[in-house]
């Protein structure tokens, strides 16, 4: 099994359906969290086990940036927090040809700019994944 170095690979956003992509730019950490439920079946016999089945799945995606007022991709995850019109994500978790890339609606539901006295300022957010992400190979 190959071992993945630790590596930011990108998070690109669009408010026009996916039509153009901006990156966001200066990330320093993203992190995918996937969920799945699980709903208890008492009324299946299993030899004493509790069995269960299959619930619904949930996933986000949290990112940190060095926070630039410049930078379009940011810009589309602040707008989207404050008016709530739809945005897709467009993301890797390791980049290069052959390895997956993901895409699906999202909605910011948490966003938070720091302002460390003599630091460099940082915007930090999670990303609702809404919909069963499409998979396509990275070219």
């Amino acid at each position: 099994m190959a071992l993945n170095p630790g590596q930011v690979a990108y998070l690109e956003v669009s408010d026009d359906d996916g039509t153009s992509y901006s990156p966001v730019g200066k990330l320093d950490n993203v992190t995918l969290n996937i969920n799945a439920g699980e709903i208890e079946a008492p009324h299946y016999d299993d030899d004493g086990w509790t069995p269960y089945l299959d619930g619904k799945k949930d996933a986000t995606i949290e990112f940190s940036a060095k926070l630039d007022i410049d930078d379009p991709g940011q810009d589309i995850l602040l707008g989207n927090y404050f008016d709530g019109d739809e945005i897709k994500a467009k993301w890797a978790m390791v980049e290069g040809t052959g390895n997956p890339e993901y895409e699906a609606l999202v909605t910011v539901t948490s966003a938070s700019q720091e302002s460390p006295d003599n630091d460099v300022q940082m915007l930090t957010g999670t990303l609702r994944i809404r919909e069963k992400p499409s998979v396509t190979e990275q070219t």
